[in-house]
């Protein structure tokens, strides 16, 4: 039996409420959340590798950056020694001119001074003071003023502020990491940077790391050239936070950075740091750079995540997207499920209503035949077998015409076609003239009502026919009867009329006789 195609969507609040989403839909939706998940992770690791490359590219241009700065006040010094080999002997003026020309504060920020140390024995001590002295410099003294082997007393330092001037007379051998790093230079007769110190030249306000460059300025034979025997010592003071700032600028504002002096990072070694540092910060690393054979270590971290805006907005527009695929993923798969169980609850109820409608067919009084457009039969009940004397297999999948007289199937085909175009509900019809063909050529009369019905194959009309002729026998009989009814009152009103005229003669003559026996006894007394 065809299953119906014109239906009303399932609205049983019973059978909805016990559904359940399948196991499918959640493994689906676990499926795509662990795929989008990946390309979540995927795309924040591209974007993670890409701001480690710009953080890694920041660092290494950062010690770059310092390593060449320092290899640029390296030349300073070498510039100073080239001015002391020059000359047999520089003056204080000559040695003023020369820093004064090179502009340290505006070409090279950082260094704090740049001076000349000379190396004396303790016999030499008191004459280098006198000297000195001698020069306008009442109260120079090379200090501190403890007996040594040997001293470096700084000669020379410019420019000769208030700051530097501290430091003039100083004895740097006096101090082990200022003395390592001038062993060390003249050791290598090469440019030496010494540990982290604090300047002689350091008040108690705005205190700064600091640390020397030392270049070494050995004896000249009489042919000019230098031997072994050193003569002194040029060197620049640097403060540390003034030389990473102006090496810093705003090029690295990204970055936390913070210098410590030597390989390892402990807090007793930092020199330098820029700012706080974050608790967490996104990416970090220690570099190591060398500066005059001296090692820092360059501990670094992110202040920022490094991303372009196109890769920030992209991060963000694959939350957002990939939540709206889950979340649209999810009401598409919740819909479909949500319909297939409706359509799984009607089916059910489809059968449950076919098989009561199967019941119902073969249940009514009547002759029930059901035919699609073509007019062909799809199903007959018990009743239109038993009524045309066919069996139900030699009718279904015939059309319907086989069960018209011959002289009413073209008739019956043109009031099919015009039906279909305009179905609609029809009472039993009250002609009298419809029959219907039996197997055995015998006719039947018949009255039918139609009802159209949608099903999913196509529209269908079911048609309720009943056997009259046993109805039309007794309206028969009865007409006969009326028939003969009535000339029995028509005989009856014949015979009452005749009696009626024959009576009425007699009547009026005794009625006569009356009248005159009246006339005659009027005038005689009566007699009591």
């Amino acid at each position: 039996m065809p299953s119906v195609l014109h239906r009303e969507p399932v609205s049983n609040n019973d059978a909805m409420s016990s559904f359940k989403l399948p196991s499918s839909v959640w493994m689906l939706m676990m499926f795509a959340t662990l795929f989008t998940v990946i390309g979540g992770y995927i795309a924040n690791y591209y974007v993670h590798v890409r701001g480690m490359e710009r953080f890694q590219f920041q660092s290494v241009l950062l010690r770059d950056e310092i390593a060449d700065r320092m290899r640029t006040y390296e030349q300073v010094l070498r510039g100073g020694i080239g001015l002391f080999m020059s000359s047999q002997s520089v003056s204080r003026q000559e040695w003023h001119d020369y820093i004064a020309n090179a502009r340290l504060q505006e070409y090279y920020p950082g260094m704090q001074g740049m001076g000349y140390s000379v190396i004396l024995k303790p016999e030499q001590l008191a004459a280098h003071e006198a000297e000195v002295q001698a020069e306008g410099f009442a109260d120079y003294k090379v200090h501190p003023t403890t007996p040594r082997d040997s001293y470096q007393a700084i000669l020379y330092i410019e420019p000769f502020d208030w700051r530097n001037q501290r430091s003039f007379g100083y004895d740097m051998s006096s101090e082990p990491v200022r003395r390592a790093a001038i062993d060390r230079a003249i050791a290598t007769r090469a440019a030496a940077v010494s540990g982290k110190i604090t300047l002689v030249q350091e008040v108690a306000r705005d205190v700064q790391s600091g640390f020397l460059m030392c270049m070494p300025l050995f004896v000249q034979d009489a042919q000019g050239n230098a031997t072994d025997e050193p003569r002194g010592i040029v060197y620049a003071a640097f403060r540390m936070n003034n030389l990473m700032e102006g090496i810093l600028g705003d090029k690295f504002s990204q970055l936390h950075i913070k210098v410590y002096d030597g390989a390892q990072i402990r807090p007793s070694s930092l020199m330098y740091q820029n700012n706080a540092s974050r608790s967490n910060p996104r990416y970090s690393s220690v570099l190591p750079v060398t500066v005059g054979g001296h090692i820092w270590s360059l501990s670094l971290s992110s202040n920022a995540n490094f991303s372009s805006d196109a890769e920030a907005m992209q991060h963000k527009l694959l939350l957002v997207f990939g939540g709206l695929f889950l979340g649209l993923l999810f009401y598409f798969l919740y819909q479909n499920a949500k319909g297939r169980f409706r359509e799984a609850s009607f089916s059910q109820q489809m059968l449950a209503n076919e098989e009561r409608f199967r019941l119902v067919i073969e249940a009514s009084p009547s002759a029930l035949v059901m035919v699609d457009r073509q007019g062909v039969m799809n199903l007959v009940n018990a009743h239109a077998e038993k009524l045309f004397k066919y069996s139900r297999d030699e009718l279904l999948g015939q059309k319907v015409s086989m069960l018209l007289p011959m002289e009413a199937r073209q008739r019956h085909g043109e009031h099919m076609a015009g039906y279909m175009r305009r179905p609609d509900a029809k009472n039993m019809s009250q002609r009298t003239d419809l029959q219907g063909l039996c197997s055995d050529g015998s006719l039947v009369d018949v009255e039918v009502g139609l009802t159209p019905i949608i099903f999913s194959d196509g529209q269908a009309i079911l048609a309720t026919i009943n056997d009259v002729s046993e109805r039309k026998q007794i309206e028969k009989e009865r007409e006969r009867y009326t028939a003969e009814l009535e000339r029995i009152n028509r005989e009856l009103d014949s015979f009452a009329y005749i009696a009626s005229h024959d009576l009425k003669s007699p009547l009026r003559g005794i009625e006569q006789l009356a009248d005159w026996l009246n006339e005659d006894l009027g005038d005689h007394p009566r007699v009591c």
